[in-house]
């Protein structure tokens, strides 16, 4: 299958990380905790889909779900009852969620929220964290550099020159070396976007302190404090958000939130949606 692949594909699969030596796994089905090479054998699933498929393989109830959905038609460009439910449900779920958009995937749900920032401001600077994942959008692709003074550098070929000046890159749980940066930038920065969990970094937990003193900073210039809760929305049912008492200006979350299947939403402050 390897060999067939990469007549087709760069490497043999879509998704870079899926890749390993001397090749991928290539995966027939799954069930619960488990999935199904091309060669039978049954393999515990650590991966889980990133972390999206919180139910398992193939659970009867997303697989009734989808089933009779697709029974009803898929895709009509249209509104329908379900988006109106569910935008519901996940503004009770998550307060600071005024007012959503749904979109397909976290990369979408990223750009979005970043040009929204742009919008409202009126203001062109990014800041992000060193390590940091987003998605691949070439505003999410910026990162490393020294500790206390992280630099902006590709972190991949074919980016714009544009887009290195234009994104800043934080430390982690460095408060001071963050205030320092951002107050630098503080006529010309839009947005600060943060995984809450730093999990593209390791999974680095907040200092205690650390995601407030990001809001009062981001308040104190007039700048947005947007959080990535992609990964981090399954720390509580309102995500890292709840958990950690800090309100963001916009979130993002993904396929967690549609049964681990294509599906994101980006959203925030009434004021702020309203330039969509």
């Amino acid at each position: 299958m390897f060999e067939r692949a990469k007549e087709s594909l760069p490497g043999g699969n879509t998704r870079t990380g899926a890749y390993m030596r001397p090749f991928p796994i290539y995966v027939e089905r799954g069930e619960g905790v488990y999935f199904y090479d091309l060669d039978g054998h049954r393999l515990l699933d650590f991966v889980n889909n990133n972390t999206a498929l919180i139910l398992g393989h193939a659970h009867p109830a997303i697989v009734e779900a989808l089933q009779d959905r697709v029974a009803k038609g898929t895709a009509f460009s249209r509104p329908t009852p379900l988006e109106v439910e569910m935008a519901e449900l996940l503004r009770e779920r998550v307060p600071s969620l005024e007012r959503l958009r749904f979109c397909s995937s976290g990369t979408e749900a990223v750009l979005n929220a970043l040009r929204v920032a742009r919008a409202f401001t009126g203001r062109r600077k990014i800041a992000r964290f060193e390590g940091a994942y987003h998605g691949v959008g070439e505003y999410a692709l910026v990162n490393l550099g020294p500790a206390n003074r992280p630099r902006s550098v590709p972190s991949t070929a074919g980016l714009s020159p544009a887009v290195l000046e234009e994104v800043l890159v934080l430390p982690f749980n460095d408060a001071d070396a963050c205030a320092e940066i951002i107050n630098e930038n503080a006529d010309d920065l839009a947005a600060v976007i943060v995984d809450p969990l730093a999990t593209g970094a390791g999974t680095c937990l907040p200092v205690e302190g650390f995601l407030s003193r990001l809001r009062e900073l981001t308040t104190q210039i007039g700048a947005l404090l947007i959080f990535d809760e992609i990964i981090s929305f399954r720390a509580s049912p309102g995500g890292a958000q709840e958990l950690y008492g800090v309100r963001p200006d916009l979130t993002c979350m993904a396929k967690v939130i549609a049964g681990g299947t294509a599906g994101a939403v980006f959203g925030g402050r009434a004021d702020v949606m309203g330039t969509v």
